[in-house]
């Protein structure tokens, strides 16, 4: 099995910036994921379980997300 670096100590997600103690504050079980692409099962980096979680329920697709951020920016001054 491929070994990959550690995140180190002041690791920040990639994606929505938290670091280490703002995943501990919120009291998040798992600290970093290691982050792969589906398709090739390349390693891409760590990120907080979250976002790895969200890109993950998108389907790792550019399209899917770019269509979440146009709905988000058409919706959101009715929330």
């Amino acid at each position: 099995k491929e070994q990959h670096p550690k995140p180190s100590k002041d690791h920040i997600c990639p994606i929505c910036k938290i670091d280490e103690q703002g995943i501990l504050d919120k009291g998040y079980k798992i600290k970093w994921c290691l982050d792969h692409d589906h398709k090739t099962g390349k390693f891409r980096g760590y990120l907080c379980d979250n976002c790895n979680t969200a890109i993950s329920k998108l389907k790792d697709s550019i399209t899917i997300l770019e269509n979440a951020i146009k709905y988000l920016k058409q919706n959101l001054e009715l929330c």
